[in-house]
């Protein structure tokens, strides 16, 4: 474990060098829960306007209740996320390197843990342009080992959007797919040459394995850059996510079969899960998103909500695990890592997994991985037109001269109601 950790780290020095992206991920073993959202609200995505006093706010627990000196540092990066290049002067107000200084102890907790917490901008860095950002989390005695990494966008808006989801698509299987057109209304800010001045970044319920990047429009005026009835905007309906809560240790909550203390952890088993191709069954779920919590606190769920291993179990053909089978949902951090892989039980018959997880509310799905890393929820999950999702649309603007990519808009909307 601690060779392919260093491994990890020694190819995250090098992004940079070889134009990797930037992802929220953790890399380090004893940090865990990382979240990043607007303003500390649980459920929005992070984006903000750039001054207009909204803020970005980052989360995270590490295992101990051993003070740790942890800082971070700022990334500017272009629109697909790799290293800008830009000297932090450019896009930085203060000293980039800053230590963190909000945390706070567990209380009340089998598992001891610190949970730190960081907002941007603050008083002692400001960020100066749009685009896109990763924060580098590093311990101060070791600022060469990158622990995690927290992505989030910040928006100048200059155009506007309209957009809309269908049934209709040029597949013929518009039972089991959503397409996507959207409208820039460039009006305010004239776009002379869109074809190579604009990118388009477009993701559905934040997943990175089905994003588009790299769009090209239908059709432009004066006035209007249109993009619809494109095979690019053709995404799996998918189903609605699975649910389970494991707010207390008193019951089984919603999808928990039973709850079980084996030291030193509380261990939640889940109901079997089991394919769902058999046609759409509505449920109202978060799109992917977890939610910490503690049903048995009145007060501080942050720090009084505990840590339980959590098993999966899927019951499916051993012929779907072709090109492997995975957990997918906002805990993940859109990582395909082994730790999120779901194996073979060949006494049980089932594929399963465990995932040390903080007590509240969480949505998951099972998706097939297939060669080129990107995951289809068919398979498992079954694909269903009149599923709810929502979908990110994000418009990077970079003309001739400039020298990064400024986020000139961007829009969210759902399948059924617009955000």
């Amino acid at each position: 474990m601690m060779k392919s950790y260093c491994i990890l780290l020694f190819c995250l020095l090098l992004l940079p060098c070889a134009a990797q992206p930037y992802r929220t991920t953790i890399f380090a073993e004893d940090i865990h829960s990382l979240e990043v959202n607007k303003e500390g609200q649980w459920n929005a995505n992070p984006v903000i306007v750039l001054n207009s006093g909204e803020t970005i706010h980052v989360s995270f627990d590490q295992l101990s209740h051993d003070y740790k000196r942890y800082a971070y540092r700022l990334i500017h990066c272009n629109a697909d996320w790799t290293d800008s290049g830009l000297n932090e002067l450019e896009y930085l107000e203060g000293f980039s390197l800053q230590d963190i200084d909000h945390y706070y102890l567990s209380e009340g907790t089998l598992t001891d843990y610190t949970r730190y917490e960081l907002e941007l901008p603050n008083d002692q860095l400001k960020l100066k342009l749009s685009g896109n950002y990763a924060l580098l989390l590093v311990d101060r005695d070791r600022q060469e080992e990158i622990l995690a990494l927290a992505c989030f966008s910040v928006l100048e808006r200059r155009i506007s959007i309209k957009a809309e989801v269908n049934r209709s698509t040029d597949l013929g299987y518009n039972t089991a797919f959503q397409q996507l057109n959207f409208v820039l209304n460039t009006s305010a800010n004239q776009i002379e040459r869109p074809e190579s001045d604009l990118k388009i970044l477009i993701r559905q319920n934040r997943r990175l394995d089905n994003e588009v990047f790299g769009l090209q429009a239908l059709m432009s005026s004066a006035n209007e850059i249109r993009y619809e009835h494109l095979p690019e905007l053709i995404f799996e309906g998918g189903n609605e996510y699975r649910r389970f809560e494991i707010s207390s240790y008193k019951l089984s909550g919603l999808g928990v079969d039973k709850i079980r203390y084996e030291q030193p952890y509380y261990h939640a088993y889940l109901m079997e899960s089991s394919q769902r191709n058999l046609g759409y069954t509505y449920d109202k779920d978060q799109n992917g998103r977890f939610y910490v919590r503690n049903m048995d606190a009145e007060d501080n769920q942050q720090t009084r909500a505990d840590y339980i291993w959590v098993h999966f179990s899927l019951k499916a053909p051993e012929a779907l695990n072709q090109n492997g089978i995975y957990l997918q949902g906002d805990f993940t951090y859109a990582s395909f890592d082994d730790k999120f892989k779901m194996h073979n039980n060949f006494q049980s018959g089932c594929y399963e997994n465990s995932v040390l997880l903080k007590q509240g509310a969480y949505n998951y799905q099972y998706i097939s991985v297939n060669n080129s890393a990107a995951g289809s929820s068919l398979p498992i999950e079954g694909s269903y037109w009149e599923t709810e999702n929502e979908y990110q649309i994000f418009v990077y603007y970079r003309p001739i001269g400039a020298d990064y990519d400024a986020l000139i808009a961007y829009h969210e909307l759902s399948s059924q109601t617009d955000l």
